[in-house]
């Protein structure tokens, strides 16, 4: 028999294995239903100007995925509203707009997959001052079986 048989050797340690009756062998990467995600960031502060509102950040051993996120301001009048999926310094735009002056919501709906690492934020531009932001983001979270 060729391959790995021992499950006591060393490259068992890695990933899933499974004995399919004639020898051991990895198995297809598996995910698992964990739990509802449901989180909700809010700043509230006085002075106006410029703010990022991030999510949660993704841990190694899960794969959360985003079926909706919103973002409000209790006062208008932005020039840059964003919803965006980032990763360290980068940032991939979900929901653009270029203003908010007529409305304080922006609604993303999807489905969009966050790998670990990964987290969902929003970005408000020229925000006025004593105003209320925050990012509401629902979906849920995987188990990741390496």
């Amino acid at each position: 028999m060729s391959g790995p048989t021992d499950p006591a050797e060393a490259h068992f340690d890695k990933g899933l294995w499974g004995f399919d009756g004639t020898a051991w062998r990895k198995l297809q990467l598996l995910f698992g239903y964990g739990a509802g995600y449901y989180e909700r960031v809010e700043v509230s502060d006085a002075g106006a100007g410029n703010y990022t509102v991030v999510g949660s950040t993704v841990p190694d051993d899960e794969v959360w995925v985003v079926n909706s996120a919103m973002m409000f301001a209790s006062v208008a009048a932005a020039s840059v509203c964003e919803i965006h999926v980032g990763i360290a310094a980068a940032r991939y735009y979900l929901s653009l707009t270029g203003s908010l002056a007529a409305l304080s919501v922006l609604q993303y709906q999807g489905f969009v997959v966050l790998a670990p690492g990964y987290h969902i934020g929003a970005y408000w531009e020229a925000l006025a001052a004593s105003n209320v932001k925050y990012l509401t983001i629902v979906g849920f979270k995987m188990g990741l079986n390496l």
